[in-house]
């Protein structure tokens, strides 16, 4: 359930905001094959200080990212105009009881989603979710500290997971 509620909250912090942007950029970025998702991460991390080393990992890393995403989406027929029916759901249900699993069940029936589309937009969710971790293994203890509240929920090492010094001291 707790993964679950980490999916939504990177997806409300990572989806909305770019499918916001993406009216913005016009249909040829859409034609290029979409957006690096290190570029909303990439904001959000703005007052954290990073390094030029740092900056150039996380768009690697997103770039890599959003390949995979986009393959995903192209093999699954998600279109963008899909994407934003999913966003207006998600907005809708927000208030909602339902949590989790059901939650995402209902978000994806509101938007109109086959089954095999709500699954590839749950591999998609993996992939940021993937993506996340890695940008947060190349920050120091010191640059955590200063992450959005968006951003330290998914900081955070899991219940009954202890962290791994040997990768923090990396």
């Amino acid at each position: 359930m707790r993964r679950n509620t980490l999916v939504m909250v990177m997806l409300a912090v990572i989806a909305l905001p770019a499918i916001a942007d993406e009216k913005k950029a016009g249909k040829e970025k859409a034609k290029k094959g979409g957006r690096n998702v290190a570029t909303q991460i990439l904001k959000q991390l703005a007052d954290v200080d990073l390094t030029e080393e740092q900056t150039e990992k996380i768009k690697a890393a997103g770039k890599a990212a959003s390949v995979e995403m986009a393959k995903i989406r192209d093999e699954a027929g998600i279109t963008g105009e899909l994407m934003k029916k999913r966003a207006e759901a998600a907005k809708s249900l927000a208030d909602s009881d339902k949590k989790g699993k059901q939650r995402n069940e209902a978000i994806n029936e509101a938007a109109g989603l086959t089954k095999p589309q709500a699954e590839a937009m749950g591999k998609m969710n993996a992939v940021r979710a993937k993506f996340t971790k890695t940008v947060l293994a190349t920050l120091t203890d010191a640059q955590k500290e200063k992450l959005p509240k968006q951003l330290q929920r998914a900081a955070r090492p899991e219940k009954g997971k202890k962290p791994n010094k040997k990768k923090a001291a990396a």
